[in-house]
């Protein structure tokens, strides 16, 4: 309803990671070249850091888009709680049947598999995902199965990137994980957009969604977006999205900064109470066209999703 409201041929911020969408900030395009330098240069273990929401699940998938044909490529989304578990995952995403579940036999199948592929000159790449709640045992598994085949010379041929919250590399640091720092060869971290880039981010997404890409927000609207999402992607969809559904509830072509200020609260804390605040946002947004009782109806309805969705936004924030 909203989409067609405002010319747009589908739901321009999501929340879910949408490639289509990806907007190369300065911060993203130096991550993406040089995780795609460090696979081809074979670097062995990398590490990319980022805070919830400033995009490390869409540049994994657009790293593992850009690769050379001759990496085999697994991407485990949220890391198993066991050694053995992920190297089923591995097995599975190889096209390799499962066979023993033993860690033994798995590893078995998974050394015959590279040692095949490494006379194509072959690597296998897993990108892990959230690997901030990886424990030490699998972490340091990991290690010794990235170390190289002592049946030939060179580097190994399996490369990790994992990806994961800034505190990831602190628990690295710790004494039991030592070895497992020592391997990582290239650390990078993914800032939060700066606010010339979260008005092109803005601009770039409504633009990928059918429309014009100006107009919908007033300026003064996307300062108040700039401001209350702290450069965060995740924050900008969730508020901007919020807005749009609140301007279209009350019939406004373009949404000013009064929508986005009364819906803005939805931002302010990490925990579940932060909610009635949230539902406070929406009677005072349906009170800006007066207390229609039309008004704020719609208004209900239309915010209801907008919940739903952001209800994944504060667990997110609340889990990790």
């Amino acid at each position: 309803m909203h989409t067609q409201f405002y010319g747009l041929s589908r739901e321009p911020f999501a929340i879910n990671p949408d490639p289509d969408f990806w907007y190369r900030s300065h911060s993203h395009q130096e991550v993406l070249s040089s995780i795609i330098t460090g696979i081809e240069e074979r670097k062995g273990i990398l590490l990319v850091t980022g805070e919830t929401g400033t995009g490390k699940t869409i540049l994994l998938r657009q790293v593992l888009q850009a690769l050379d044909p001759r990496v085999k490529a697994v991407l485990i989304s949220r890391p198993p709680e066991t050694f053995e578990e992920l190297l089923k995952e591995v097995l599975r995403g190889l096209g390799l049947p499962p066979g023993e579940p033993d860690k033994s036999s798995m590893l078995s199948r998974l050394h015959e598999y590279l040692y095949r592929g490494s006379s194509g000159d072959e690597i296998l790449l897993m990108a892990v995902d959230e690997a901030h709640e990886m424990s030490g045992e699998v972490l340091e598994e990991l290690r010794v199965l990235c170390n190289p085949d002592p049946r030939r010379p060179g580097p190994g041929a399996v490369q990790l990137i994992f990806a994961g919250r800034p505190e990831f590399e602190e628990k690295l640091r710790s004494r039991e994980l030592r070895q497992v720092i020592q391997r990582v060869s290239l650390r990078c971290r993914l800032e939060p957009l700066t606010e010339s880039e979260i008005r092109e981010y803005v601009e770039h997404r409504l633009k990928t969604a059918g429309g014009s890409g100006t107009g919908i927000f007033a300026p003064d609207a996307v300062d108040l977006i700039c401001r209350h999402s702290r450069g965060i992607p995740l924050n900008v969809n969730a508020l901007a999205y919020m807005a749009i559904c609140g301007g279209y509830a009350l019939s406004r072509k373009q949404i000013g900064p009064d929508v986005v200020e009364k819906v803005s609260p939805v931002l302010g804390g990490r925990k579940p109470q932060r909610w009635k605040e949230a539902t406070g946002s929406v009677k005072a947004l349906a009170g800006l066209n007066g207390d229609s009782p039309l008004i704020t109806k719609v208004t209900y309805a239309l915010l209801a999703y907008s919940f739903l969705a952001l209800f994944i936004v504060f667990w997110l924030n609340l889990l990790f």
